[in-house]
């Protein structure tokens, strides 16, 4: 597996990624699959066949595990995005960040929610209701995050 640091790959730091950058891989066969680091434990993976998956690197009490986030499919006609965005998965790498702060282990969190029926919108909101840091709170609106993760 390649793994790249956007900065070095295209000239372009880990923050700076778009998803007019993830959409230019998007569709593009590459000869080793890319694992580029966007930040806060989310990577894009782009496989060989031009597939960007969104994972998130979960280091819990030092036990490292990769929890699939994602894929982007890119835009359908209208322009509406189909798939995870860059913008959701960023809100998801923070909101497992903020899991592991608090001691939660995230895979496990989300494979009970799963057990439990949840959708990732009424996880959005147990986690918004239970966990979330008050900080982010003010960075993070709930009602956009709630309509991000639930329009389809």
């Amino acid at each position: 597996m390649n793994k790249t640091n956007l900065s070095n790959n295209r000239g372009q730091s880990g923050n700076s990624i778009t998803q007019s950058v993830i959409d230019r891989y998007l569709n593009q066969p590459q000869r080793k699959q890319l694992e580029l680091s966007i930040g806060n434990n989310l990577y894009l993976f782009v496989t060989t066949i031009g597939s960007c998956i969104f994972k998130y690197r979960c280091n819990f009490r030092g036990r490292f595990t990769w929890i699939n986030l994602g894929a982007y499919a890119g835009k359908n006609k209208s322009g509406k995005i189909m798939g995870l965005s860059l913008g959701e998965a960023k809100i998801k790498a923070i909101t497992m960040n903020q899991l592991i702060k608090n001691g939660i282990n995230p895979k496990e969190e989300l494979l009970r929610d799963m057990r439990k029926g949840m959708t990732i919108a009424e996880l959005a909101e147990k986690y918004f209701a239970e966990q979330l840091d008050p900080s982010l709170k003010f960075f993070i609106k709930k009602p956009i995050l709630i309509n991000m993760l639930t329009c389809g």
